[in-house]
């Protein structure tokens, strides 16, 4: 849906899919493109919104191993629509999704601080009020 909308994605990888960085595009060590292909739809999604998914989807695969203090996971693969190895090194992007994760924690601790730590509005009038 981001590249619908014009934008670009960095995330993690999903535990259940699986990564070999034997197969695709390489662009260095543990780095490469590769291509996904649509799944079969699922129950949750209407037929009209998966019609009008691609039948592929084009993403760069990242691994990188953490030995920081704090962190529970060992290695990280991130994905990405960023696919320039110029452009968007691999460090740039592992940093790029660490700053992402702080901000997270960031706001849940802001939220839990304004005891706002469960909103279940849905309009921002709504939060607001």
């Amino acid at each position: 849906m981001a590249g619908a909308q014009g934008a670009d994605a960095v995330f993690r990888l999903h535990q259940r899919r699986k990564v070999d960085f034997g197969r695709g595009i390489r662009l260095g060590p543990e780095d490469h493109i590769v291509e996904w292909v649509k799944p079969e739809r699922p129950a949750w999604l209407d037929a009209a919104t998966y019609a009008a998914l691609p039948m592929t989807l084009t993403v760069r695969e990242l691994r990188s191993r953490i030995s920081r203090p704090g962190f529970r996971i060992r290695e990280l693969v991130v994905v990405t629509t960023l696919g320039d190895a110029a452009v968007y090194p691999k460090e740039d992007l592992i940093d790029l999704y660490h700053e992402r994760w702080h901000v997270e924690l960031d706001l849940r601790s802001i939220k839990t601080y304004l005891k706002m730590d469960i909103l279940r509005c849905k309009t921002p009038e709504m939060v607001r009020k």
